[in-house]
């Protein structure tokens, strides 16, 4: 298989899980908001309030999905970008985890209460993952060779932030029932991981050219040598033509 047909393969099955995100991502805001609606009146105002920060994502994966369905590498860096944006302001913004971290920071260490820390080090694994795509993608767009070697940094990152949100809040003691919360966090580090693939089997290894086993035609050449051929041959001809018997006869 050429790498251009192992390209084509990873930005189809990257673009599948980010569809799949999309799906997810609607499927559980519309479960949660039947369970809030049911006691509670909302008008489309709150819900756009309690799930703005859903529809934001579900977007920004179908921006994923289309543009690496049409293996646009442009197109995917500037989403990837968009993303990494979406996590700053998620950070900063939304949870409030910094905020948190810096102005408790002493009852914190005081108290051995790391959790602020421990989810404020995985969210920004996150950003970096997505900030590693980036610059993956950036790389592969000019070409360069150290995609090759860097490819799987995001998805890594990935891994390790969700791993570490994961084993805090005590997935892994109970699996059998919380094994349906880390489906997302796994489909998206597979996700970035065949993103990293796509980028890396995007770019050519500096292939020569193959030798041509056939010497290439040259009209000037050919013409030139003709030509002064053609000059010598005429003169021997016009004196052959002298000295012949019948020219001589008449």
């Amino acid at each position: 298989m050429t790498n251009v047909e192992s390209a084509k393969k990873y930005s189809i099955i990257a673009a599948s899980c980010f569809a799949v995100l999309v799906v997810y991502n609607i499927y559980n805001a519309i479960n949660s908001y039947d369970a809030i609606n049911s006691r509670y009146f909302l008008s489309f105002s709150d819900f756009f309030k309690l799930y703005y920060s859903v529809i934001l994502v579900c977007v920004i994966f179908i921006g994923f999905t289309v543009t690496l369905f049409l293996k646009n590498r442009l197109a995917v860096t500037i989403v990837s970008g968009i993303y990494a944006l979406f996590h700053v302001y998620y950070i900063t913004c939304m949870n409030q985890r910094l905020y948190y971290v810096v102005e408790y920071f002493s009852m914190f260490v005081s108290r051995g209460y790391y959790d602020p820390f421990l989810y404020l080090l995985a969210d920004l694994l996150g950003l970096l993952a997505v900030v590693a795509v980036v610059i993956i993608l950036i790389m592969s767009l000019k070409n360069k060779q150290i995609t090759k070697n860097i490819w799987f940094i995001g998805a890594a990152l990935l891994f390790v932030g969700t791993l570490i949100v994961r084993i805090r809040g005590g997935y892994f003691s109970d699996l059998s029932s919380s094994w349906k919360g880390m489906l997302d966090d796994l489909v998206e580090i597979v996700a970035l991981l065949f993103v990293g693939l796509w980028a890396k089997k995007s770019i050519t290894y500096g292939e020569t050219a193959p030798v041509k086993e056939h010497a290439t035609f040259a009209p000037q050449s050919y013409s030139a040598a003709t030509s002064s051929n053609d000059v010598i041959g005429g003169a021997d001809k016009l004196m052959n033509c002298s000295h012949s018997p019948h020219k001589a006869s008449r």
